[in-house]
């Protein structure tokens, strides 16, 4: 008897995310199901016809899952393989990874029931179709530490340890010596910078300019052209994980000096989300995670080539935005890789330097 076919609709550039779920289904399934996934070089053995074995594979489908990537929708491929699907009457069923919510997808794919993969219930829905398609009875066992382990192939991974962070700032003081002082105009420097990005922004009155994700103002209220007082950029998570840019040549924009070699940034958390203050106490978690003492100071704490401390900040200097807990982050500019994030929170939960109500990561 021939195995029921799963047809794994996807970009190329998704490839080891979905190999890595594709050979996790299989597990769970017990190779009882076959998966065919167009460009895991054993699907289309090499030389042979690829439109025609795609066409083949696709009409001996029963379930279509198109993966929808930030990579995926700037295709045009999903598109054709998912509408040759649907007119060949197979069930056609997107799902959003990589922080792609299918609840906002253009049509056609709109108009179709699908599922986001942001948590291990999401890899477990795909369980509970093949069970309700194929008549089978799989345990929808897919758990949080698997999860995390297909996580590892998205470029937003840790989208849970994400969840805990309430903004990404950044601080420019208009002096920081005699040397380093802020350009007569910051809100211009900020429209060049996000001009030569080409990102959208508008303002919000005199003194704070709206971006995707970004919001840059000053901390005195004055006006755009008399300047006057200091500056701070609030980010969010997941804008600052895919934008480097904002941590590695924005400091050189907006000050009159280019021979910048570090800088800082706050990981401001959300409510709810509790650190470990005590030095004794967190320096012996943190050493059990690998995370040794900075030499630069003993307070500090240095992960990935970068050194971070816990501090509350002041009202003062989010606008009388008070944070419960947050970290400063020293690092080097030009480098920086701020995927590091989440590797830093990630080591943080597991040395149980971090604790939340659980509410936060469901």
């Amino acid at each position: 008897m021939d195995k029921p076919v799963l047809f794994f609709s996807h970009s190329s550039k998704d490839k080891e995310y979905i190999s890595f779920l594709r050979d996790r289904i299989l597990e769970k399934t017990s190779n009882t199901v076959d998966v065919f996934q167009s460009s895991d070089g054993e699907s289309i053995p090499f030389g042979n016809n690829w439109v025609h074995k795609i066409e083949e594979n696709l009409k001996n489908a029963k379930v279509m899952f198109v993966f929808t990537s930030p990579e995926s929708l700037n295709s045009n491929w999903i598109y054709f393989e998912s509408g040759f699907a649907y007119s060949s009457s197979i069930k056609v069923i997107p799902i959003g990874i990589k922080g792609i919510d299918v609840g906002t997808l253009p049509p056609p794919l709109s108009l179709l029931q699908g599922f986001n993969i942001n948590s291990e219930g999401g890899v477990n829905n795909i369980i509970s179709i093949i069970n309700k398609e194929f008549d089978c009875t799989y345990p929808e066992s897919f758990s949080k530490d698997e999860y995390r382990d297909l996580s590892q192939y998205d470029e937003l991974y840790s989208y849970n340890s994400l969840q805990l962070v309430d903004s990404i700032r950044f601080e420019f003081p208009e002096h920081l010596n005699d040397e380093i002082i802020l350009h007569e105009n910051p809100f211009k420097q900020f429209e060049g910078f996000l001009n030569d990005n080409k990102a959208f922004f508008c303002y919000s009155g005199d003194n704070t300019i709206h971006s995707y994700g970004m919001e840059f103002r000053s901390k005195n209220y004055c006006r755009k052209y008399d300047i006057s007082g200091d500056f701070f950029l609030a980010v969010s998570p997941k804008k600052a994980i895919q934008c480097p840019e904002i941590f590695n040549n924005l400091p050189q924009k907006i000050y009159k000096y280019d021979k910048f070699t570090y800088w800082w940034f706050y990981i401001c958390f959300a409510k709810g989300v509790k650190l470990e203050k005590t030095d004794y106490k967190l320096s012996e978690l943190l050493y059990r995670q690998g995370i040794n003492i900075s030499k630069n100071k003993g307070n500090r704490y240095n992960f990935a080539g970068v050194d971070f401390y816990i501090e509350t900040p002041d009202e003062y200097r989010y606008q009388g935005n008070t944070f419960n807990e947050s970290l400063r982050v020293n690092y080097h500019l030009e480098s920086f890789n701020p995927k590091i994030i989440c590797d830093l929170i990630e080591k943080l939960i597991n040395a149980k330097a971090i604790t939340t109500r659980k509410k936060i990561l469901q």
